[in-house]
């Protein structure tokens, strides 16, 4: 997901602070938000603001483990914050958060839109949530109450893994088998999705990125390839091509990410540089937020006049891969809880959603947005509303394009999507040591 310089975040924080001190001579109630960078459309949080008369202030925090930190420490009161599942999950076992609803009733009373059925989730939220459910009755045993978790959040974006390259480069187009369980009876390009990229698909996807010297091509050691700097989603990959699953105990998997790890030398260790890495032809593929693709995407959209059939960089995201949801959690010490209810709300609504989704290049966990963003849909208001946009040729090509990135990174039918669930710190640092001895030794 995008997200600011620490210089930035720095000066976020400061101005925060000052806003925080002079909320205190407003008569308003003021909405504490902990957020990631560049992640909510600033035009939908002002329209919150008007409408119930109240001030949002939104922090910010580039990792999960610092939403953690800060929530934890109790020393900011957030009202509102934003991690990922396996954070949402760690938030929730430590007694960190408070339900958004605890019955039926208090659904309707605080979520309407949702609990009248008015709104849907598309299936890949339903199979992440299942998933995460899953996961916790695994980790608590019969202390668990299947479905509990789901109080406790409220999806915001969701996504999937992939694997982001340039499509400049000949190898990428000439594959002629896709990612498939059934590799007897492989998928041909002619036989693929409309919309989805022609790129990389073998069983799994995976193999050709961590250079698996058993399938019949890999890349070639010129290929530049990036890898992902944050220990958890590296050892998900290797762990998904391995065995299925981004969850392998640590005990189980050290051994064999190590290995797995060292067959490549990696041009790039990074995060959000990845996608501009790619997008700058420095490196040639990498692995990476499938919505951070387009990210750089809707730029390319907006700022360059580019179509989605002339991109020179898109993503794919394999069969079998991690997939996420960044999640609105109400922390237990919260002191307007009721405020960040109605926030949460406020973008249960259909409308809001799509506005809020302009801005951002993740896929809306709303059924009803997606289905406006692919239609070419905007909400239908009177010219003097927040959510009006005049039908001009830059807008309609907009929506355009927009509908056809988006399309092509939701996920494709029978894919398996499978959420993190969380690591102690002591095995994230078993990690962080293999991976810094790799750096080292290449």
């Amino acid at each position: 997901m995008a997200k600011r310089s620490k210089k930035y975040l720095l000066l976020v924080a400061l101005i925060m602070m000052i806003s925080v001190f002079a909320s205190g001579c407003s008569s308003k109630e003021t909405l504490l938000f902990l957020n990631w960078g560049e992640y909510i459309n600033y035009d939908m949080v002002e329209a919150f603001e008007k409408e119930y008369n109240c001030n949002v202030i939104v922090d910010l925090a580039d990792s999960n483990e610092l939403f953690y930190a800060k929530v934890k420490s109790g020393t900011t009161a957030y009202d509102l914050v934003c991690p990922a599942e396996y954070m949402v999950q760690k938030m929730y076992m430590n007694d960190l958060l408070q339900p958004l609803y605890s019955n039926d009733e208090e659904l309707a009373k605080y979520f309407p839109t949702l609990a009248s059925n008015e709104v849907t989730f598309m299936d890949g939220v339903n199979q992440i949530a299942e998933k995460l459910d899953i996961s916790m009755k695994e980790a608590l045993g019969d202390s668990y109450q299947t479905g509990e978790i789901e109080k406790y959040y409220m999806p915001y974006f969701w996504g999937t893994f992939g694997l982001m390259y340039n499509k400049q480069l000949e190898i990428f187009e000439d594959k002629q088998t896709w990612d498939t369980k059934d590799m007897d009876n492989p998928i041909l390009l002619s036989d693929t999705p409309d919309g989805h990229p022609d790129i990389l698909q073998r069983n799994n996807a995976w193999k050709i990125f961590f250079f698996d010297e058993t399938a019949d091509e890999v890349l070639p050691t010129s290929i530049r390839v990036g890898q992902y700097s944050a220990v958890r989603f590296t050892y998900g990959a290797v762990m998904t091509y391995l065995d299925g699953t981004p969850n392998t105990p640590v005990n189980d998997g050290i051994e064999r990410f190590r290995e797995t790890l060292s067959r490549r030398k990696y041009t790039q260790w990074a995060a959000d540089e990845l996608k501009h890495s790619i997008e700058a032809h420095e490196i040639d593929m990498a692995f990476a937020y499938t919505g951070d693709c387009l990210d750089m995407v809707y730029l390319r959209f907006l700022e360059r006049g580019l179509t989605y059939e002339t991109l020179d960089f898109f993503t794919y995201a394999p069969t079998e891969t991690m997939a996420h949801i960044d999640a609105l959690v109400i922390p237990k010490n919260a002191r307007h809880a009721d405020l960040a209810r109605k926030f949460i709300n406020f973008l249960l609504i259909p409308d809001n959603a799509w506005l809020n989704n302009r801005d951002i290049g993740y896929l809306p966990p709303l059924e009803q947005v997606y289905d406006m963003i692919v239609n070419q849909k905007a909400p239908n208001v009177s010219e003097d509303s927040y959510l009006y946009f005049e039908e001009t040729e830059e807008e309609m090509f907009w929506r355009e394009n927009w509908a056809k990135a988006i399309q092509a990174i939701e996920p494709r039918e029978g894919m398996d999507l499978t959420p993190f669930s969380y690591f102690e710190t002591e095995d994230i640092n078993k990690l962080n040591n293999i991976v810094n001895n790799i750096k080292v030794s290449k």
